[in-house]
């Protein structure tokens, strides 16, 4: 029971020297130190009745931080000489959090404790390297330089697991050009034609045809010649030209199907002009 009424004690006799010390960057560091030992030393219900003098002196850390231009989130960046007071802040936060069902009576004491735990209650997740996925930590842990793994929500259901190795592994999900297989030529077997590869068809289709010439002898070489370029010739397709015929139809001034101006049966004799008579008039000589 001493030992009780003397850490409750100590806290009443030291609270304002510990709000001077706490007020300065200088003497912080030992000020925070000393308020979270004797906190954690405190009972249940020594820091139930002690609460009032707890949340002030916290208060006032969180002003002199505040000024000095420190931003107390835990997702928010510090320099390394400023580290050590957001460290030691966010100690005596998560003290202040362990105890906070202990206030539940007294509703103004309650508010006050809650807007000095808010900084607590951001669940940022970050992670420091897209390719590793172990490597995540949660932004409460910027503050003490620890990693903590997020809590994983329980999922009711069926779902594929994947593993994270094969995540990791970037080259098995997306491999080099390299070693892509070489396309096969594509085979055109329909209505008996032969591999084409890759060449146009208009070249294909104009390609001359290659014979087979063997070899013969000396002996008989004229007779197998003449069959040769006879076998040549018929399997040689015929050159075909389209007859080009003349219309039927003569397009003149009279415009008639008619071949020729003359009559028929008369192909030589002209047709006679009708008009004036050939007969000559007598000329009179008076």
């Amino acid at each position: 029971m001493s030992q009780t009424t003397s850490a409750l004690g100590d806290l009443s006799q030291r609270a304002p020297r510990l709000a001077a010390d706490l007020g300065s960057l200088k003497s912080f560091l030992k000020a925070s130190q000393t308020l979270l030992s004797i906190i954690r030393t405190l009972t249940s219900s020594e820091i139930q009745r002690g609460s009032k003098k707890i949340i002030a002196l916290t208060e006032v850390a969180r002003s002199t931080l505040r000024a000095a231009g420190i931003q107390l989130y835990s997702f928010s960046s510090c320099s390394p000489s400023r580290a050590p007071f957001k460290n030691l802040y966010f100690d005596l936060l998560r003290e202040l959090s362990s105890h906070r069902y202990l206030l539940t009576d007294d509703s103004s004491l309650k508010a006050r404790l809650n807007k000095l735990l808010l900084p607590l209650s951001g669940d940022f997740i970050i992670e420091r390297n897209i390719v590793s996925a172990k490597r995540r930590f949660s932004v409460g842990s910027m503050a003490t330089g620890t990693s903590v793994m997020p809590p994983r929500l329980a999922y009711r259901g069926n779902y594929s697991s994947v593993e994270e190795e094969t995540i990791d592994n970037s080259s098995n999900l997306m491999p080099p050009p390299d070693a892509f297989p070489p396309s096969r030529l594509r085979k055109e077997t329909s209505r008996g034609q032969t591999a084409r590869g890759f060449l146009p068809l208009n070249i294909t289709k104009g390609r001359p045809r290659m014979y087979q010439i063997r070899p013969q002898t000396n002996d008989d070489s004229d007779s197998s010649s003449d069959s040769d370029e006879e076998q040549q010739e018929d399997d040689m397709p015929p050159n075909v030209t389209p007859s080009l015929r003349p219309r039927p139809y003569r397009f003149g001034i009279f415009c008639t199907p008619n071949r020729s101006m003359h009559r028929q049966g008369e192909p030589n004799q002209s047709p006679e002009r009708v008009g004036r008579s050939r007969t000559v008039r007598p000329i009179r000589i008076e």
